[in-house]
């Protein structure tokens, strides 16, 4: 019973033996293996999945999931010379280095971000000082961070 009770909670990642030697080997005692010895290790080994399924639930709760994104003609060419010049075969994964590289040249060079972003910050503060003229509660919402809650839905 506790056996079916283990591989049923099993972490997804954990690879369960299909072979009767296998078996045996992972969830019957070792030859030579006290009952203590075997309670340790599987008490580690419980104690390794816990971790793991923890670390996992880390990285799910840090992320952020984007809606569907409509890219347009000049958008799409820029990703595809992107992938073409860093030899990238998905475009999700150029956007995502992108981001990195984009985060760690704000940080490290502050000056060198503000050079490669100023034809489009100088464009988006023209647009945003056009919209903050006709409509305030809009730009309001345009500049305001998204909360938690929202990103996430």
């Amino acid at each position: 019973m506790s056996v079916a009770l283990r591989l049923v909670h099993s972490v997804e990642s954990d690879h369960i033996p299909k072979s009767k030697e296998a078996l045996r080997e992972r969830f019957h005692a070792v030859p030579g293996e006290s009952k203590e010895d075997r309670a340790k290790r599987l008490s580690a080994e419980r104690s390794k999945r816990y971790r793991l399924k923890q670390k996992h639930a880390v990285v799910q709760s840090h992320q952020v999931k984007v809606p569907a994104m409509t890219f347009y003609g000049g958008t799409v060419l820029a990703l595809a010379e992107v992938c073409k010049a860093g030899g990238f075969e998905e475009h999700a994964e150029a956007l995502t280095l992108m981001a990195h590289g984009a985060s760690n040249l704000a940080k490290n060079d502050p000056e060198a971000f503000a050079q490669f972003f100023a034809p489009v910050l100088a464009a988006l503060a023209i647009a945003g000082a056009d919209l903050a003229k006709r409509d305030g509660d809009a730009f309001a919402l345009l500049v305001a961070p998204p909360s938690r809650s929202e990103v996430t839905e």
